[in-house]
């Protein structure tokens, strides 16, 4: 009896720890209000892919921001740029391999010109880019990140 029901919740546990899930986002509209919120909440959101070195690169450092802003107020959601084609081949298993925190989205809208202003006029559309939304506003980092103090003091700033 024990040993069945050692089976079960051991079963129950692999089904918990499957891959995060990921949004697929076909038109940027679907997330586009993301950028327009005014909230209490801290949002960081970046944009990243997996054939991006220095995204990925600077992944780690989400990671840590995520635990020491933990029980502040401040999210995170991470949008891929993975082409439809990579989703499954590269996407997913990258995600596996290296859980991130809070939201994970895959925006498959290659009007870039369409939407990268919405967005944020300051940005280029080279990736990987920052966008941290405050109270106070918008913040924005059109570089990759050398360090996870950077990263937080970023975050601080939009806090305050």
């Amino acid at each position: 009896m024990v040993r069945y029901f050692l089976i079960a919740l051991f079963g129950c546990i692999g089904f918990f720890a499957q891959a995060q899930e990921v949004v697929v986002v076909k038109k940027f509209a679907e997330i586009e209000n993301m950028f327009n919120s005014k909230s209490e909440e801290v949002h960081v959101i970046n944009f990243w892919a997996t054939w991006c070195g220095p995204c990925v690169a600077e992944l780690p450092y989400f990671v840590e921001a995520s635990t020491t802003f933990k029980n502040k107020n401040v999210k995170f959601s991470f949008i891929s740029l993975d082409f439809k084609n990579q989703y499954e081949s590269k996407l997913l298993p990258f995600l596996e391999k290296n859980p991130l925190p809070g939201d994970q989205y895959n925006l498959w809208d290659m009007d870039y010109n369409a939407w990268i202003d919405k967005v944020s006029p300051e940005w280029s559309g080279a990736i990987p880019v920052t966008v941290i939304m405050g109270p106070k506003g918008k913040l924005v980092a059109t570089s990759s990140f050398e360090s996870s103090e950077e990263l937080n003091d970023l975050i601080l700033q939009a806090l305050k």
